[in-house]
C-alpha cells in the first residue's frame, strides 16, 4: 500500500540527499500509451503519447518537491524546500547533502482521457481535463559526493489511477506516479541502511533545533559534549617563507563540500581551521590533501557563522601515512608594508597549493563587511576557492584567514582589495586555546 510501510529511525540520524538529475530514458520515437477525448463517441478516435509528449509535462520542481515530500514523511532527510527565498539560502542548504540521487525513467505506460469543457459529460462528471492512468519505472543511481563514486544502484516503481479530471492532469499523474516509486525507493532495506549514520564519531553531532533550544548564541554551533579545544603552541618562525615551502605546502588542504571547494589548514595533527561559508550547513566533508596524496572524510565540530569560522576534526588513525605540517601562528597584528603570503586552492582543484605574494595594505579595526568585525587587509591575490586558506608572514607564521576580496567590476577577478580575518580571532570564536 503507498503511505504505508517501513520507515527510517528518527530517532538516528540520516544523510542529507539532494535528488540531483532526472532523465527520461525511452527510446527515441517511442509510443508510451494513449489518451482519448470522451467528448466523442466512446472516446474515439485513440490517440498516441509519446516520448516528448512526456517530457513536455513532466515538471521537474514538482518531481523534486514530490521526491521530497514522500522521501522525508518515511524520515528520511532531503535538501531544498518551498521555503527558501534568497540565494544564499540555497547555497547553505545544499552544501549539506552528502549524498546525490539520479532518477532515470526507463518505462512508462499511460492510458489517459480527455474531457472538453461545456460538454454533457463533463457536466455530469463536474470538471474538464485529463485523468487516467500511468505507470512507471524508475533506475536509481546514489552519489557519495565525499568518497567521489556511486554507492547504490536499484529501481522502483509507481502506479497512478486519477479518476478525476483536471487541467493539468498529465502532468499531475506523473507526478504522482514518480513519488509512489520515490516511496518505494524509501521502503528499500538497502536504501535506508544507506541512508543511517553508523560512524560513532558523527552520531553525537547536534541538530540545529538542538541547539536553538538549549539557548547558544545562534551565530555558533557546537556539539553537545564538545569541550574547547586547546593546541599546542608552537614556537614562531625566523626562517624565511620561501625555503620553507616543502613544509608549509603540506600545512593546507582543499576542503569539499556540495559542489564548490575551499581551503584551509592544520591548527593541530588532527584539526583544520576553515570559514563557516566553505562547509556552510554540512556536517561532514572532504579534505583532500597536497599533490592529491589521499583524501578523508572531516566532521564539523565547530563554527561560528558571524566570525565566519569552523574547525573540522579528522581521524587521526587516517593521517599516518600522510604527511601534514601544523605551522606557528602568530597572534599579534602585523605592521602595514609587511610582506605576506596566501597558499591555496583558487578556483579549481587542480590548482591546489598556489602561492601568492603581497602587502598588509592596513589593519581595518570595526570595519563594516557584513558584521562591524576586524580584518587584516591585504593586496596578496585571492581568489574563489582560497577561502579558508591560511595568510602567512615573510617568515611562514600564520597570521589570519582568507575570508572575502572586493570586486566591483562584477567579473571575479582580484582588484588587491582582499580581507583576511585576524588568526587570534579566529582561535577566539571558536573557543581554542
Amino acid at each position: 500500500e503507498y503511505k504505508t510501510g517501513g520507515t527510517v529511525d528518527t530517532g538516528a540520524p540520516v544523510i542529507p540527499i539532494d535528488l540531483r538529475k532526472i532523465v527520461i530514458d525511452l527510446p527515441v520515437g517511442a509510443d508510451v500509451g494513449t489518451i482519448s477525448d470522451m467528448s466523442r463517441l466512446f472516446g474515439f478516435p485513440f490517440e498516441q503519447i509519446s516520448r516528448n509528449d512526456i517530457s513536455r509535462y513532466l515538471v521537474k520542481d514538482d518531481v523534486k518537491q514530490a521526491f521530497k515530500r514522500t522521501l522525508e514523511a518515511q524520515g528520511y532527510d532531503v535538501v531544498g524546500g518551498e521555503g527558501l527565498v534568497f540565494e544564499e539560502e540555497f547555497d547553505d542548504e545544499y552544501l549539506r547533502a552528502e549524498y546525490l540521487v539520479g532518477a532515470k525513467i526507463t518505462s512508462i505506460e499511460a492510458n489517459l482521457c480527455a474531457q472538453q469543457s461545456g460538454t454533457l459529460l463533463s457536466t455530469i462528471s463536474g470538471g474538464s481535463g485529463i485523468k487516467g492512468k500511468i505507470f512507471i519505472a524508475v533506475d536509481w543511481t546514489v552519489y557519495n559526493r565525499l568518497e567521489r563514486k556511486t554507492v547504490f544502484s536499484g529501481s522502483s516503481e509507481g502506479f497512478v489511477d486519477r479518476d478525476t479530471p483536471n487541467r493539468e492532469g498529465v502532468s499531475l499523474i506523473l507526478t504522482d506516479a514518480f513519488e509512489m516509486a520515490a516511496y518505494n525507493l524509501g521502503k528499500s532495506q538497502e536504501f535506508r541502511e544507506l541512508l543511517s549514520y553508523t560512524d560513532d564519531g558523527y552520531s553525537s553531532m547536534t541538530d540545529i533545533t538542538e541547539v536553538e533550544e538549549s539557548g547558544m548564541d545562534m551565530h555558533g554551533g557546537i556539539e553537545p559534549f564538545y569541550a574547547p579545544v586547546s593546541i599546542s603552541d608552537r614556537s614562531l618562525s625566523t626562517t624565511p617563507l620561501p625555503s620553507q615551502m616543502d613544509y608549509l605546502k603540506h600545512s593546507t588542504v582543499m576542503v569539499s563540500a556540495g559542489a564548490g571547494h575551499g581551503s584551509g589548514f592544520f591548527i593541530d595533527q588532527n584539526m583544520i581551521l576553515t570559514n563557516h561559508h566553505v562547509v556552510g550547513a554540512a556536517k561532514r566533508v572532504r579534505i583532500t590533501f597536497p599533490d592529491k596524496k589521499g583524501s578523508v572524510t572531516g566532521y564539523v565540530i565547530t563554527f561560528d557563522a558571524k566570525r565566519d569560522v569552523a574547525l573540522i576534526k579528522l581521524d587521526i588513525t587516517s593521517l599516518e601515512s600522510i604527511p601534514t605540517y601544523v605551522p606557528p601562528m602568530r597572534t599579534e597584528w602585523p605592521n602595514v608594508g609587511e610582506t605576506v603570503f596566501v597558499i591555496g586552492t583558487p578556483r579549481m582543484a587542480s590548482l591546489e597549493g598556489t602561492l601568492t605574494e603581497g602587502i598588509v595594505s592596513a589593519n581595518r579595526r570595526d570595519f563594516k563587511y557584513g558584521y562591524r568585525q576586524n580584518y587584516i587587509q591585504a593586496d596578496v591575490t585571492i581568489h574563489g576557492g582560497n577561502s579558508g586558506g591560511p595568510l602567512f608572514d615573510a617568515n611562514g607564521n600564520v597570521i589570519g584567514i582568507a575570508v572575502a576580496g572586493f570586486d566591483p567590476t562584477g567579473h571575479s577577478i582580484d582588484t588587491g582589495l582582499n580581507l583576511f580575518i585576524p588568526i587570534g580571532e579566529a582561535l577566539d570564536a571558536l573557543g581554542i586555546s
